[in-house]
């Protein structure tokens, strides 16, 4: 699977999962963080919803095994689902990956 790198502050970034059957106006968003364990973890993504409109939500602590995502937008526009990820960069559970969830 490709990517096209959309914002990168070092620590966080954010990419577009592309592949070459999926056009990229319906390409999921991933947010990453850079570790050192390995090159990046996945504590965020954007996904388009069935009505056309966008989801994003990002790793959460402390939730029941069903519910580990914290929603940030829903309903929205596709930059306002990246922007949503963006936002809440920071505030995303780091550790979830490493957890083994």
């Amino acid at each position: 699977m490709a990517s096209t790198l959309l914002l990168d502050d070092g620590e966080f970034l954010i990419r577009l999962a592309t592949h070459p059957a999926t056009s990229t106006d319906v390409a999921p968003v991933i947010l990453e963080r850079r570790c050192l364990v390995h090159a990046a973890e996945r504590i965020g993504s954007a996904e388009m919803q069935p009505d056309g409109s966008w989801m994003a939500a990002v790793a959460a602590d402390k939730r029941p095994p069903q519910l580990p995502f914290d929603v940030v937008a829903q309903g929205v526009a596709r930059l306002d689902a990246i922007v949503g990820l963006w936002t809440a960069r920071h505030r995303a559970y780091i550790g979830y990956h490493a957890l083994g969830r």
